[in-house]
């Protein structure tokens, strides 16, 4: 995405090595370059299987729109009780 468009997005170095898995999931919110106020963030897992064609749009135009939110997250779905509990909630179908 970075060299598709680069005026959009940039990448941010990682100065601490190799992720591994949630112990350090924690330091992207610690490195300086991810605190500029005036800069919307999008974090995504590398582990997604589908996204709608125009979710990013949404989820940034949303963040835009309303400054007041700290955090926007996704509705994600990724286990079986998390799909268990969107379909007892109407969202997903049995």
């Amino acid at each position: 995405m970075c060299g598709a468009y680069p005026n959009y997005f940039r990448p941010v170095d990682i100065p601490f090595g190799i992720p591994d898995g949630p112990s350090t999931i924690h330091t992207w919110y610690t490195l300086k370059d991810c605190c500029d106020p005036d800069t919307v963030f999008v974090r995504v897992d590398d582990d997604i299987c589908w996204m709608a064609e125009d979710c990013l749009y949404n989820l940034v135009r949303f963040r835009v729109d309303n400054p007041e939110h700290f955090l926007v997250y996704t509705n994600t779905i990724n286990n079986a009780v998390c799909a268990f509990l969107h379909q007892r909630a109407g969202v997903l179908p049995h």
